[in-house]
C-alpha cells in the first residue's frame, strides 16, 4: 500500500485508505464484464418447475426443496397463471397457516414481472429493485421461456 504524506511530511492514513480503496475499486471494475453485454437468455435458469393452483402449499414446499429452486410457476409453461416462491411459503408458515390444506391459489403471486429474453443484466436488476422481487419471468416472442433469478444475475456478473 502506498503511503500518502501530508504537506508537512506526516503520514495521512485516512487519505491513504481512501486512495487505496478507490484504486482497488477501479481495478476490480476493470476486470468485470460490462453488465449490459449479457442478454438474460444467456444465463436465465434452465430449471423451471410448475405446480397446479389446487396443490397444497406443503406440496409446493416439497417441490421447491426437491428441485432446489426458489420459485415454482403456477399453471404450465404454456399457461402461466402465477408464481409461488420459497419466500411465499415462509410467509404462510409465519402466518400459522396449515400448509397441508392451504391451496397454492390463495398464496400465489399473480402480478407477474416479465422481461424480454434480450433484456440486459442491468434491465433485469432494475426490474428486481423497482418491484422488490427476486425472480423475473422471461418471454420470447410473447411466450414464456424461463425465469431469471437474483442468483442468476450474480452468476452472470461473476462470470459463472
Amino acid at each position: 500500500m502506498d503511503r500518502i504524506m501530508g504537506d508537512d511530511g506526516t503520514f495521512e492514513p485516512e487519505r491513504t485508505m481512501k486512495m487505496t480503496a478507490r484504486r482497488i475499486d477501479d481495478d476490480v471494475a476493470s476486470e468485470l464484464p460490462a453488465a449490459n453485454v449479457f442478454a438474460v437468455s444467456t444465463f436465465s435458469s434452465d430449471g423451471v418447475s410448475t405446480i397446479g393452483a389446487d396443490a397444497s402449499v406443503a406440496e409446493a414446499a416439497r417441490a421447491l426443496t426437491t428441485a432446489d429452486l426458489g420459485l415454482l410457476v403456477v399453471g404450465s409453461v404454456d399457461d402461466v397463471q402465477g408464481v409461488i416462491s420459497e419466500r411465499d411459503v415462509v410467509h404462510a408458515v409465519a402466518g400459522g397457516r396449515d400448509l397441508d390444506t392451504f391451496p397454492v391459489r390463495e398464496l400465489e403471486t399473480t402480478d407477474l414481472i416479465w422481461c424480454d429474453s434480450t433484456a440486459s443484466v442491468d434491465d433485469v436488476a432494475e426490474l428486481m429493485l423497482e418491484h422488490y422481487v427476486r425472480h423475473v419471468l422471461v418471454e420470447k416472442n410473447g411466450k414464456f421461456v424461463g425465469v431469471v433469478s437474483a442468483r442468476d444475475l450474480l452468476g452472470a456478473l461473476a462470470g459463472g
